[in-house]
């Protein structure tokens, strides 16, 4: 070694030139093998994100591995270190990054999800708009026959049948006031007629009653005063009274009755004096009687050719209570059943009273 007083090169403990005494040789602790256990473990736990923390350590002990008497150790444990802190600070940007491209994925498919759903809201409006017709026409009452069919085919409750009953009932015989409340007649009609087309004929025939006597009008083809209309409207509230719905449509046809009542009354007896006419009178009346009964025969047999033969054709529906004089009735003309036969058949299976559409 080299003297620090002198400068000449010497051996031993006390340079033999100055006498000046060799320093103390101290022994560098060995830190190559803790480095490089803690550069492993740095590199193990960062893939938990926390392994920065050892790595950082394994750089301070690495850092002092400079004065390791080993100078392979000393290495490894330099480039553990460094590797592992590179791998720990990769790691936690790579998951930042992955953060943020995970939330702006979630965004666009959030977006995407609410403007597909915006589109599938316009597109089914849109749809919905086209496939409606056009208000007052047969497109569009054969639109709404077509929904009261379906909801009768699916299910034919009575809650739905006392709504329809009681929205007739009520409105009666204001249908025609606007075309939404004609439209919801015209449904109910419908639903009734198709959903108690078989077994209930009463509903069955207010409903289509109903419907005959609103949809032409709706259409623009009749007038609320037409006879058509006005006889629908009777029969509506005839079968209304006769389920409990107490409706005013029958007073002309309940004073009829009494007028002709009043016109039978027999007049007061002649007086006496007009009892004890002249002779010539007597005559005059003996000689009108044949002339007299002559008129009253030819009254009798109109009346008896006025009535409808026993063998005419005539038509009728299985839960109707009516017969047809024609197979081109309007009251015929919802039905899918349509039976014939003479008037005699017809009374046989029930149907006692003709329809006042066709008679």
């Amino acid at each position: 070694m080299k003297c620090k007083k002198c400068g000449n090169e010497f051996s031993g403990d006390v340079c033999p030139h100055c006498g000046t005494l060799a320093p103390k040789q101290t022994a560098q602790k060995d830190n190559g093998t803790l480095c490089m256990i803690l550069g492993i473990l740095g590199l193990v736990f960062s893939l938990f994100c926390f392994g920065w923390i050892l790595a950082i350590a394994s750089i301070v002990v690495g850092m002092k591995c400079k004065d390791t008497q080993t100078p392979g150790r000393r290495k490894v444990g330099m480039i553990t270190s460094i590797i592992t802190l590179a791998l720990t600070v990769i790691i936690l940007l790579a998951a930042a990054v992955s953060g943020d491209d995970s939330t702006t994925e979630n965004e666009q498919v959030e977006t995407a999800t609410e403007t597909i759903s915006a589109e599938t809201e316009v597109a089914s409006s849109e749809a919905e708009t086209e496939t409606m017709p056009e208000a007052n026409t047969s497109a569009m009452v054969d639109y709404i026959a077509a929904e009261a069919q379906e909801s009768a085919n699916q299910a034919a409750t009575d809650e739905k049948r006392d709504e329809a009953l009681d929205f007739i009932a009520s409105s009666y015989p204001e249908y025609f006031s606007d075309n939404e409340t004609m439209e919801q007649a015209i449904y109910y009609g419908y639903y009734l007629e198709f959903a108690y087309d078989i077994n209930e004929s009463q509903y069955a025939e207010l409903g289509m009653d109903v419907e005959q006597a609103v949809k032409y009008v709706y259409r623009g083809t009749e007038a609320v005063e037409d006879e058509h209309v006005q006889e629908n409207l009777k029969q509506i509230a005839e079968i209304l009274n006769t389920l409990g719905y107490a409706v005013e449509g029958e007073v002309a046809e309940a004073e009829q009755p009494v007028s002709q009542a009043e016109e039978t009354v027999p007049s007061e007896p002649a007086s006496a004096e007009a009892v004890m006419e002249p002779s010539e009178s007597v005559s005059a009346s003996a000689a009108a009687l044949p002339a007299q009964t002559d008129v009253a025969l030819n009254t009798s047999e109109a009346e008896e050719q006025s009535i409808e033969p026993q063998s005419s054709t005539v038509y009728w529906t299985p839960g109707g209570k009516k017969y047809h004089s024609t197979q081109d009735c309007p009251s015929l003309a919802r039905s899918s059943t349509i039976l014939s036969g003479s008037l005699s058949d017809a009374q046989a299976a029930g149907k006692s009273e003709p329809c006042k559409n066709c008679h």
